[in-house]
């Protein structure tokens, strides 16, 4: 069986990325959004940077899966219990030795270095404008145009705001053609 890689990214209307900046916490609390994330990374292997895989900790998302910090040399202070890889290679090889697929979630450095492996794009737009702060992190152009070039889209859903959800949700999934 061979590993495939999946991108989750959840994305406000002006271009924050969840988990990133603004004391890192998501800036939506959306039920719907959560509930899709964790029903995507059930039993796969995730793979995030330390600061998104604090966020996702904090708010118990990685329950029913295996967790790998991710980073391309900088120090990490996380707990010792914590398995840190610091190539896309050693995370494949960890994945495969389990035979888990992988489900890379941010931040930024994660998305660019694993880009070229990813088979499918999971997005949730949030259809609202979220408060941007001098930290607040934006979905790289670069990987936007990687996606268009690369990638056919193979589903699209809307999910209406509701007492839960201040804002609706636009999903979207893309499966690599090339």
């Amino acid at each position: 069986m061979r590993t495939k890689i999946i991108m989750i990214v959840s994305i406000s209307k002006n271009g924050v990325i969840a988990g990133m900046g603004k004391g890192y916490l998501t800036p939506w609390p959306m039920r719907n959004d959560e509930e899709s994330f964790k029903e995507t990374v059930n039993g796969k292997l995730v793979v995030a940077d330390e600061q998104v895989w604090r966020l996702l900790t904090h708010r118990k998302l990685l329950e029913n899966c295996k967790s790998l910090a991710f980073s391309l040399g900088k120090r990490i202070h996380l707990p010792q219990s914590v398995p840190v890889a610091k190539s896309v290679e050693e995370v494949i090889s960890h994945a495969e030795k389990t035979s888990q697929d992988i489900v890379v979630v941010g931040g930024m450095e994660v998305y660019q270095a694993f880009m070229p492996s990813v088979s499918k794009v999971c997005i949730s737009r949030i259809c609202g404008l979220v408060e941007r702060s001098t930290d607040s992190v934006y979905f790289d152009e670069e990987l936007h145009n990687s996606i268009r070039e690369n990638f056919d889209k193979i589903f699209d859903d809307v999910m209406e705001r509701d007492e839960q959800n201040p804002y609706p949700i636009a999903y979207s999934i893309y499966k690599r053609i090339n």
